[in-house]
């Protein structure tokens, strides 16, 4: 069946009996790899999103075209992509900003071969860029200049790869910059840094990567809309960019910060997402913790400004991993249980049609073995 059908606010199967590895959303769009590497996606169609050929949207998910086995898959705004058994990355979907990377601007129903003979181990999308990093820990991106890290700011419509021959092993894809953790636990950040979003000490925007400043050995970093966080290798937290309402959970509230900045209360860390205004992050032993501003009443007490410190979510349960969306987040437990809180419009919540500041489990008895918000 195709086109636009009652949204609804708890769980339903999606259509077809498909087994799914991975899933990944996009805008007004999902696609899923099935445990034998078939892609397909469902959602609307417009700017060739679904990758099916489909002038339609679909209520069910579309084969994606070209035979193609995936082993993983990556979608932005309105484009997607998708790495094949054979190393190969192929992209679809809308192409104006050179997203797709494979030399054309013009908007594809159907995959086509990312340029330049890349074997990729991860790919990252965002909603006009896309980047990736090789098998061999060298980082590519392709799409608007000011976000591609070359040093050259020339818009790329096919993979042009990041200055400096960093050797990164993981990437991270925020509004407008980019940042990347090294094989030496160094992080480095590149695009709009006018909110201090780079972490370099400054408030300037950068064409190529520019080091986190502070010297900290970091396991992870995640870019959220205008501010960054991210986790050392010993599991402290630390956030910069944009503070307006109190994304860097310290408890004061200068607008911007352009050096990371120490998360408050002491916790050490395992996993931590960022979200459009906040920050969310799981403790060594799973308990979730949330700061900043969510877009419904608050994460958790303060009504228009955001919590000022990380507060601990409702429930009292141990999770697995946590992901932040724009303004809501979901949590996995580690029987695969998903709980959710923040703004429910759209039924993101799964099972809640009501704003929420505390989690809201998933129904259905499902058992999920991973979330992307």
């Amino acid at each position: 069946s195709s086109g636009r059908k009652a949204n609804s606010s708890v769980p339903v199967p999606v259509s077809g009996g498909h087994t799914f590895a991975e899933l990944s959303v996009g805008a007004n769009f999902a696609c899923g790899r099935t445990v034998t590497g078939v892609g397909r996606c469902w959602g609307v169609f417009s700017d060739g999103r679904l990758g099916s050929n489909a002038t339609t949207s679909a209520n069910v998910p579309g084969l994606v075209a070209g035979g193609l086995t995936f082993t993983a898959l990556a979608t932005g705004d309105d484009h997607a992509c998708g790495i094949t058994n054979a190393g190969e990355t192929w992209c679809w979907g809308d192409g104006t900003y050179g997203q797709r990377g494979d030399g054309n601007v013009a908007t594809k129903y159907v995959p086509t071969a990312v340029l330049g003979g890349l074997t990729f181990a991860q790919i990252v999308a965002g909603d006009a860029h896309t980047c990736g990093v090789t098998t061999m820990n060298v980082a590519y991106c392709w799409g608007p200049g000011d976000r591609l890290g070359t040093g050259s700011g020339s818009e790329g419509v096919a993979p042009v790869a990041v200055a400096g021959a960093l050797p990164f092993t993981s990437l991270s894809i925020g509004r407008e910059h980019t940042c990347g953790v090294t094989t030496t636990f160094a992080a480095y950040c590149w695009g709009t840094g006018t909110d201090g979003a780079l972490g370099q000490g400054s408030y300037t925007s950068s064409l190529a990567p520019v080091a986190v400043a502070g010297g900290h050995s970091f396991a992870s970093v995640a870019a959220g809309y205008r501010h960054t966080c991210a986790i050392t290798t010993v599991g402290d937290a630390l956030c910069w960019g944009s503070n307006s309402v109190f994304q860097h959970g310290r408890g004061t509230s200068p607008a911007f910060e352009s050096s990371p900045v120490a998360v408050s209360g002491g916790h050490r860390f395992k996993a931590i997402d960022a979200g459009k205004s906040f920050t969310c992050a799981l403790t060594l032993d799973g308990a979730a913790m949330c700061w900043g501003f969510i877009g419904v009443s608050d994460i958790g007490l303060t009504p228009l400004l955001g919590e000022p410190v990380p507060a601990l979510i409702a429930g009292n349960r141990t999770y697995a991993s946590i992901t932040a969306g724009e303004d809501h987040a979901c949590a996995l437990t580690a029987a695969g249980a998903a709980w959710c809180w923040g703004r429910a419009f759209g039924s993101r919540l799964g099972g809640s049609t009501t704003n929420t500041i505390i989690p809201v489990l998933v129904p259905g008895g499902h058992v999920f073995s991973s979330i992307s918000a």
